[in-house]
């Protein structure tokens, strides 16, 4: 009984560090995003896309920039949209 006991203590343990890891990385994943598109981490859905067409005007490779910069960029976008839509289905329930 006690190692049963041990044993749901642990799994508990590493479930709560391995959940809260992957909050801090997804949050460090939009700030990130955030300062290459020079915005707020809680910047709204018009924002970021105002922001990225600006930015991509200027690095995409039709413009002669870089194609790694401009996938960068998207990236970037795809981050920050997909945080605000994680943020808005929390709020929804």
């Amino acid at each position: 009984m006690a190692k049963l006991l041990i044993l749901i203590v642990l799994a508990g343990a590493v479930w709560w560090f391995w959940t809260n890891g992957q909050r801090r990385a997804a949050s460090a994943d939009v700030r990130e995003a955030a300062r290459l598109l020079n915005l707020r981490p809680d910047a709204s859905r018009e924002a970021i896309l105002a922001a990225h067409r600006s930015l991509i005007e200027r690095v995409h490779p039709d413009t002669g920039g870089s194609p790694a910069l401009a996938a960068k960029v998207n990236r970037a976008r795809d981050t920050m949209l997909a945080a605000l839509d994680r943020q808005r289905i929390v709020h929804e329930h």
